[in-house]
């Protein structure tokens, strides 16, 4: 079980679960699933929107699944993280985070006795669709010590761009276990048994600030974007096309409005012309409420 103080909220990481070695314990092989709680104390923002006395204090959770196996050269690991609750939260005026369904697979090989490499794809869903799609991550990990380890880890996937960073977990207690330093491949399935449960985290993500569709975020008066202060853009039109694709398009412009909170409205025209049949015009306006 761990605790971690965030303000005055709590964050918890439970797991039970059930590990064992197999006869000649070349492998050992473990499942666990628990739940996992993760209070967001929000501040500022880096994208020039001021959210200053409108911070909110949100509080995500999730169950997690696991099942993993190590020999004395691999390790597997599989995991599926499972939001829960009010998954969907307001972190100011102007933002909402989501909890991510997150479904995974890595696989380690140890270098040396000391020097673990991994690689893993994982898929993720959430945030109202804005998150959804694959990723691919690694790490490198080395024990200095005995229960002092030191890593590196480097991610990619369309939602958080690519990510770096490093982390030292230093581990106490467990002196059978801890008193023992291999040299030996023989003895990491032994080790492993010790060894603290991954993924626990509750993965959070929040709206994108970049949207495809740009025409409804115009001035009306110079036809530049829009800043978060103006109330309404002009209505722009998709120009006649045809109907499906003006339907797409204007499908488009309405997501985008939605997820800046703006109330969209649409007028829709119908031509016929004897080359190219039918046509639509959709002309649209995005009202922000601020």
């Amino acid at each position: 079980i761990n605790t971690e103080v965030a303000g005055a909220t709590i964050s918890t990481s439970t797991r039970l679960g059930y590990r064992w070695l197999n006869g000649d314990r070349s492998w050992m092989y473990g499942l666990n699933a628990g739940y996992d709680s993760r209070p967001m104390n929000t501040g500022g923002t880096d994208t020039g929107i001021n959210v200053t006395g409108t911070e909110k204090n949100a509080f995500f959770q999730q169950f997690a699944v696991n099942a993993e196996a190590v020999s004395n050269a691999w390790t597997f690991n599989a995991y599926a993280l499972l939001p829960v609750g009010d998954t969907e939260q307001d972190l100011n005026f102007f933002y909402q985070g989501g909890a991510l369904n997150t479904y995974g697979l890595d696989v380690g090989y140890f270098i040396t006795p000391d020097l673990n490499a991994s690689a893993g794809y994982y898929y993720q869903n959430g945030d109202m669709g804005d998150a959804d799609g694959s990723g691919i991550l690694g790490r490198l990990a080395y024990e200095i010590s005995s229960g002092l380890t030191a890593g590196v880890n480097i991610s990619y996937d369309k939602a958080f761009d690519t990510r770096v960073s490093a982390d030292i977990e230093v581990r106490f207690g467990n002196k059978a276990i801890k008193s023992m330093k291999f040299n030996s491949r023989d003895n990491i399935t032994i080790q492993s048994m010790a060894s603290s449960p991954q993924n626990r985290n509750v993965r959070i993500h929040d709206y994108s600030k970049t949207y495809n569709v740009d025409e409804c975020w115009e001035y009306e008066s110079n036809g530049t974007t829009l800043s978060y202060s103006t109330e309404t853009c002009s209505y722009t039109s998709t120009g006649y096309e045809s109907v499906t694709s003006a339907e797409d398009t204007k499908d488009e412009a309405y997501e985008s409005c939605v997820k800046r909170l703006g109330a969209f409205s649409y007028t829709k025209n119908l031509k016929t012309s004897v080359s190219k049949g039918v046509t639509a015009r959709y002309e649209y306006q995005c009202q922000t409420n601020t």
